[in-house]
């Protein structure tokens, strides 16, 4: 259990509660002493780890986003969310919206 604690730990971020990191952990504990073999020469501990830390990847995983935007679009997005708080610090206010033209509709 120490190293169940430790390997949470590591995917501790603010918005999940290390508890819980660590009962998804304790899972992959549970799946490597089930899928240990005795017969190979690996260590268990070898073995043990990209198991347990396995289970906090997957959790992330499926609790994160359902579609990926692609990098270049979630780097466009922080950009304009930078130069929003630029516009803002120089206008006092925040920044209006601008909306797109629709090139199919006549005006």
């Amino acid at each position: 259990m120490p190293l169940v604690r430790h390997l949470a730990r590591r995917y501790a971020r603010g918005q999940e509660p290390l508890e819980d990191l660590e009962q998804v952990a304790s899972l992959g504990l549970t799946k490597a002493v089930a899928g240990f073999d005795l017969t190979r020469t690996t260590s268990f501990f070898a073995y043990a780890v990209p198991t347990i830390t396995g289970e906090p990847r997957r959790h992330f995983r499926d609790k994160g986003w359902m579609v990926r935007p692609p990098r270049a679009l979630a780097e466009l997005s922080l950009r304009m969310d930078r130069e929003a708080q630029s516009a803002a610090a120089v206008l006092g206010r925040a920044p209006t919206p601008v909306r797109a033209r629709n090139p199919t509709r006549s005006h």
